[in-house]
């Protein structure tokens, strides 16, 4: 999953925010969603089934509509946050999480503080977060991984069937170990993590825009039992797959 740029996306509100020793992630399902840059510390957070670390000089960017919460307390994190709305993508676009160069994006974050009376209004704080992607879309060509590619290309293209992190494995004639260290370093989440979340996503937009039903639409995005995704989905969103349509 990724934040599609070619789409238009609508900044909302920005802050830096610094937690105490010990501060824990609130626990909430925001209806924005969130850019986060960490400066210093590591802020830590639960999202759906995984648990997220974001260091000093990452970026992790939280969907709208996801249950997250504070299971773990973070490390005296300091961030900067960005709220907007946007849409996300399976092709082409800016990855959830990278990393990012602090001397040339903290001068953009910079020109997104203090109000009207500062002489920084909503079209200059705006332009400032469309510089801020352009720079992370820049980044993330640079550091592209061909092996996380590769990996990522056979998800892509095998998600809806039967596959699991060991049939990658052996298309690549790689260790599973190995896959899973080298994925989750590009993308920041595990092969499996990214196919539960893609067959989840590709199931929502079914419950949402067809009359098909709930079993059948399971077993249509590689789930083998309607129980199995039943409890993924409501984990994952926080209410079940029959609201979707309510």
């Amino acid at each position: 999953m990724k934040l599609d740029i070619n789409k238009p996306i609508k900044y909302d509100a920005s802050s830096h925010r610094h937690f105490w020793v010990g501060e824990r992630h609130v626990t909430r399902v925001c209806d924005k969603s969130v850019l986060l840059l960490v400066y210093d510390g590591i802020l830590r957070f639960g999202e759906g089934e995984e648990q997220i670390e974001v260091k000093s000089g990452e970026y992790y960017i939280q969907r709208a509509g996801l249950a997250q919460n504070g299971a773990i307390p973070s490390d005296s994190p300091k961030y900067y946050y960005i709220h907007f709305d946007g849409e996300f993508t399976h092709e082409e676009g800016l990855a959830l999480r990278g990393e990012w160069q602090t001397d040339r994006i903290m001068p953009l974050l910079d020109g997104m503080e203090g109000n009207a009376d500062s002489g920084r209004n909503l079209l200059q704080k705006s332009l400032s977060f469309y510089n801020v992607l352009d720079e992370l879309s820049k980044q993330c060509e640079r550091s592209k991984d061909p092996l996380a590619e590769n990996i990522m290309s056979l998800i892509m293209s095998g998600y809806r069937d039967k596959l699991s992190v060991s049939d990658l494995a052996k298309k690549l004639y790689i260790s599973e170990n190995y896959l899973i260290r080298v994925f989750k370093k590009e993308y920041g989440v595990t092969p499996y993590s990214y196919i539960m979340g893609l067959r989840l996503e590709k199931a929502k937009e079914l419950l949402r825009e067809t009359s098909r039903g709930e079993e059948d639409i399971a077993l249509s995005v590689g789930f083998s039992e309607f129980s199995a995704f039943y409890k993924a989905f409501c984990k994952k969103y926080g209410y079940t797959p029959s609201r979707v349509r309510k």
